[in-house]
């Protein structure tokens, strides 16, 4: 039975229960609603009333939209960050990959970014383990999705993680069937590389970062490939969308999440492109889509509106497929016998989470310096040998931890 707080209706309900944001956008010319994707020229409160007030939202949500960020890290961050401009120079570091910057230890998240990649995956022993449990292609993908976006409230923050080193792991278990494996398996360019395995499922993929600084802003752009394999040999391949953080200097400081994100089932020949920050009438982190057949079979035809929030919640055709706030979040734990090269073992990052915030910095100096020079050495094997390229080295692995 459905009810009027999770969206949901069964068919008896039906003119009790207010419309789902599907019913509403497919009838909305004959209810007399305007449309969500018109004129930004409503207010917040306006634009608030077409999404679903009953939904929860994350803590850190603006009334505009987007996600803000705690306000005595800002002012710390904002008066760090003063201090690198100064040092860079702001011409240099406008338009500069920050991913390569050093910046100071003090305004570094202590993990690194394959720890932070892990938060991602926090409901995929619930979310897609439903995935692999069910044999409705469309209920599979709709979980799918509702994976990717639960995750993306997970990994944001003001604070930039560690840069992983080449040759870094990470071997994690969130539950007793689900177990986290990553790996940086490039430096420049810095790409991560995973696999997460589950009951009846595999997640795998890699992911390339790049962050690029404006005058008052962040752009991060991803690029690489995501799939979930399932054991009955379906699977579901997506895209990236990328992400702005406007504020970072001065004003409002605020994430948003822009572009689509192309969810595609080739067996069964369904797909779903959501689009983020694309409804003109609706706050920044609201999206939508609609889940179809492919236009070139025989039935092509919408199967499902999906509508939400990533701050949120996640709808299609009135069923609340995820909240924010009412799914239980597994923790990656290490595992007891993990390498030498896994990120929890990385001396900066373990001094840096006694407080030891100079030892920190001084060991990361250290580590980067080992890492050019592995650099310089392979380099310097491939050209007497003969070989183009260089091969994967690991700077943590000669460290005892």
């Amino acid at each position: 039975m459905g009810s009027e707080k999770d969206g949901t209706a069964s068919p008896g309900m039906a003119q009790q229960v207010k419309p789902s944001w599907g019913t509403r956008i497919l009838n909305g010319a004959a209810s007399g609603l305007s449309s969500p994707f018109g004129s930004r020229k409503n207010s917040s409160a306006q634009r608030l009333s077409l999404m679903d007030k009953d939904a929860p939202r994350h803590p850190l949500a603006l009334p505009t939209g987007g996600m803000g960020c705690d306000q005595q890290q800002l002012a710390e961050q904002r008066g760090l960050a003063m201090v690198v401009v100064k040092q860079i120079g702001m011409n240099v570091l406008r338009g500069k990959d920050l991913l390569y910057v050093t910046f100071p230890m003090s305004t570094a998240e202590p993990r690194t970014a394959l720890q932070k990649f892990a938060l991602s995956c926090s409901l995929a022993p619930d979310l897609l383990q439903k995935a692999a449990d069910t044999s409705d292609p469309v209920a599979r993908i709709k979980l799918v999705m509702a994976f990717y976006v639960a995750g993306m409230s997970m990994t944001s923050g003001i604070k930039k993680p560690l840069n992983p080193l080449l040759g870094e792991t990470l071997e994690a278990q969130l539950d007793h069937q689900t177990m986290l494996y990553m790996e940086q398996t490039s430096h420049h360019p810095p790409v991560s590389s995973w696999v997460l395995r589950g009951r009846g499922y595999q997640y795998y993929g890699y992911m390339n970062y790049e962050a690029r600084f404006g005058l008052n802003e962040v752009k991060l752009m991803h690029s690489g490939g995501r799939r979930i394999d399932f054991a009955d040999g379906s699977s579901v391949s997506f895209t990236n969308p990328w992400d702005s953080f406007s504020g970072v200097l001065f004003g409002t400081y605020t994430h948003n999440t822009y572009g689509s994100v192309l969810f595609s089932d080739e067996k069964n020949h369904i797909s779903c492109e959501l689009k983020f920050g694309d409804s003109k009438n609706e706050l920044s982190d609201f999206f939508s889509g609609t889940i179809c057949r492919d236009a070139d079979t025989p039935q092509d035809e919408q199967l499902g509106i999906v509508t939400g929030s990533w701050l949120s919640y996640f709808d299609c055709d009135g069923e609340r497929v995820w909240t924010i706030n009412k799914h239980h979040m597994y923790t990656a734990h290490p595992l007891s016998n993990i390498l030498p090269s896994d990120s929890s073992r990385r001396p900066d990052l373990m001094l840096f989470l006694d407080g030891k915030l100079e030892e920190a910095a001084d060991a990361k100096i250290a580590l980067e310096e080992r890492q050019r020079n592995d650099r310089k050495l392979r380099q310097a094997a491939s050209t007497s040998s003969g070989i183009h390229g260089s091969a994967s080295s690991n700077s943590l692995r000669k460290d005892d931890g």
